[in-house]
């Protein structure tokens, strides 16, 4: 189902009410180019999901990116109508409490004006993950699964950043996009700068629950 969004606003608020899959690729840019726009005549966006019943990692890395950055911004960001899939996708990855979510679009509205929600993290431990991919949305995904873990977390989408911060790293996670190198591989560069650091491959998957699971197991296991 190709995604659509319709573009509803209000003395207060704008609202998109988003249809479709959110996924990696031009879904995913749409809803980036839809937010930013909104963004620039509102201080509230309410993202209705109730058309969504599917969202990647990389479409979850793109609410997260956008809510941060709107907040970032003294803007917000508050999802409504969440379908089952989705809310139970987001209780699964445990990034739920970084979204203000309502159960309808009439309430996300009642509530303009609402002080923001801090979002719970786990405690922080003294281990530093650093993430490494060439997907802004992918990282934003990674660090707050892990944050919500109690992980330190640091990301790159290029080598240069990863090799500076390879440096205070504990755990280096690839994900599936490759950072260019000129030197060859990033993954084998970096190993060999630093060999013992354990490092933890993301495998490819479209389901995010399923690669929130595997990340953090890999990690646990990785720091034992």
């Amino acid at each position: 189902m190709a995604l659509t969004v319709d573009v509803h606003r209000t003395k207060d608020a704008t609202v998109l009410r988003i249809s479709g899959r959110i996924v990696a690729g031009d879904e995913v840019t749409q809803i980036e180019k839809h937010v930013g726009e909104a963004l620039k005549e509102s201080l509230e966006l309410v993202l209705n999901l109730s058309g969504v019943n599917y969202v990647d990692s990389s479409g979850l890395g793109a609410l997260v990116r956008q809510v941060t950055a709107a907040r970032a911004r003294k803007k917000r960001i508050t999802l409504c109508a969440l379908t089952p899939n989705v809310t139970k996708l987001l209780q699964m990855t445990r990034v739920i409490d970084l979204f203000q979510t309502y159960p309808t679009e009439e309430e996300a509205l009642a509530a303009h004006g609402a002080a923001p929600r801090i979002p719970a993290l786990g405690s922080m431990s003294g281990t530093r993950v650093l993430c490494i991919d060439e997907s802004l949305d992918l990282l934003a995904y990674l660090r707050t699964v892990l944050q919500a873990e109690g992980y330190q977390v640091l990301s790159s989408s290029n080598f240069p950043d990863a090799q500076l911060f390879l440096k205070s790293a504990n755990v280096l996670v690839f994900g599936p996009n490759p950072v260019p190198c000129s030197e060859g591989s990033s993954v084998e560069t970096l190993r060999k700068a630093a060999p013992q650091v354990p490092i933890v491959a993301v495998q490819p998957t479209s389901d995010a629950a399923a690669m929130a699971q595997q990340v953090v197991a890999q990690v646990k296991k990785a720091t034992a």
